[in-house]
């Protein structure tokens, strides 16, 4: 497996420069719907020409703008905004043969699971702009090895690139290939074709019991909104330490943290050896050790129970095969709804409905969240927003992620999801500014979908073919 690609999205590592206020500030107004702030400092907030470009085009597509001209004049450009507001297929169609545009679809690629297809993207994108550092830096993160991962890092540190985020991650993860050389990580393996890990549904909380190391009886929260494994700081005796930031929810997004490789992971009889693991003083959750995250177990399909009458099934047959075997065993399902899904960073997002908007928006499927948050954004444009009970409620914490508890909550009446033909409606609903996930994620994210609506169903898992089937 390879050693970054897996933990880019939601493992960042750590930088912090004074110069980029501005550009905090543009990313806050944007992602909490407020366009027309985030033109008027948009100049000030990005120097480099392509890059604020994207961000113009971006804009136009969700308001518009009367008297700017700053928009239409670079096609690729506009594909690529596309692409960042979940506008995948129109991208598709409005890419041209610049190397602007071969990212773009090496980026599509790699959402599809097809990472061989991104790396030949990418070779011509470098071939037709070969000095770009944003080129540089993304072979690094899809390159085939290690030796191709250190070559296209350590030319993206001799770049011209102002990205002082990437520059920080770019150095970081040299160190840590380094350090890794010669081991291979995340290696996952279960010994029959159809194997059951006991778990619980414990305070809307999906729980299994894993040993780490000579570590027993660990307590993992069984996560599709995680990247990896993610662990509470204790006396863990792990190897190879790399300082990054995990993102996530809470007053503080990003929360430092330590990149370690343990030497052994298992959970019933599913076995990984040198697991890739954070750890961080920050992660929170009552009862709980960590996080277990997609990436552990995205190999094979896996079958989870949002309910307490089942245990976690992992299976290396494909999903017809491993249904009927569960039928002979006495599982039975009346209703099987099967939706397409894009990985991103192993991320599961389902394309669906908020209210009336277009079934374009982009939905995290996240078994960890114990309620579905709305985007602010997205709020704005078509949600009923409570705005005596958002007044009245804020700064009474009443939600946490991994960066502690979590203020300036939107309060919602009346929210509508569809995603297919499944639909479920709630009297009240959250929102909340997801700029840190969207902008490490490189993709919008609408709706994070949690417990409320998975609640009921088993989700049956599909990395290979990017399906999931809600069967009830």
């Amino acid at each position: 497996m390879k050693k970054f690609f897996c933990l880019l999205l939601f493992f960042v590592f750590l930088t912090c420069s004074a110069t980029e206020d501005k550009r905090k500030a543009f990313q806050h107004y944007y992602y909490s719907g407020k366009y027309t702030e985030a033109h008027a400092i948009l100049q000030q907030a990005f120097t480099e020409p392509l890059t604020r470009q994207i961000w113009e085009e971006r804009l136009h597509l969700q308001e518009d703008f009367p008297g700017c001209t700053e928009t239409g004049s670079n096609p690729s450009a506009r594909a690529t905004a596309m692409l960042r507001i979940g506008l995948i297929e129109n991208a598709k169609q409005e890419f041209t043969t610049d190397w602007l545009s071969f990212l773009g679809r090496a980026t599509i690629a790699g959402w599809q699971n097809d990472f061989q297809m991104a790396r030949n993207y990418l070779r011509q994108a470098i071939r037709l702009h070969p000095d770009d550092s944003d080129l540089l830096y993304y072979a690094g993160t899809f390159a085939d090895n290690d030796a191709e991962s250190l070559d296209f890092f350590q030319r993206y540190l001799k770049s011209k690139s102002v990205d002082s985020t990437k520059k920080s991650s770019a150095k970081q993860r040299v160190e840590f290939i380094k350090k890794t050389q010669g081991v291979r990580l995340n290696l996952s393996n279960i010994p029959t074709p159809v194997e059951t890990i006991e778990s619980e549904f414990n305070d809307k909380r999906l729980l299994i019991n894993a040993k780490i190391d000579k570590q027993n009886d660990v307590v993992l929260l069984l996560d599709t909104g995680a990247a990896g494994l993610s662990l509470k700081d204790r006396n863990w005796k792990a190897r190879n330490a790399t300082d990054f930031a995990m993102i996530g929810l809470g007053s503080k997004q990003r929360a430092r943290g330590a990149l370690v490789v343990f030497d052994h992971f298992s959970a019933g009889r599913f076995q990984v050896e040198n697991p890739v693991a954070a750890i961080s003083k920050a992660l929170n959750g009552s009862g709980i050790d960590g996080i277990a995250g997609s990436i552990i177990f995205s190999q094979f399909n896996m079958v989870l129970p949002m309910s307490n009458d089942a245990d976690v099934i992992l299976s290396s047959l494909d999903s017809k095969d491993l249904l009927a075997h569960l039928e002979s065993k006495g599982t039975h399902y009346e209703r099987k709804v099967t939706l397409p899904f894009y990985q991103v960073g192993k991320m599961i997002i389902l394309k669906g409905q908020i209210k009336k908007s277009d079934k374009e928006m982009d939905m995290l499927l996240d078994t960890g969240a114990q309620t579905s948050i709305v985007s602010a954004a997205a709020a704005r444009r078509y949600v009923h927003i409570n705005y005596p009970k958002t007044f009245r409620e804020k700064g009474k914490v009443r939600l946490s992620g991994i960066g502690g508890g979590i203020d300036n909550i939107i309060h919602l009446d009346n929210v509508d999801i569809e995603i297919g033909p499944l639909k479920k409606s709630f009297n009240r609903m959250v929102a909340l500014n997801l700029a840190q996930i969207s902008e490490t994620l490189d993709l919008e994210v609408d709706l994070i979908l949690g417990q409320d609506f998975l609640r009921g169903y088993t989700l049956l898992l599909d990395y290979k073919n990017n399906e999931v089937t809600f069967l009830s």
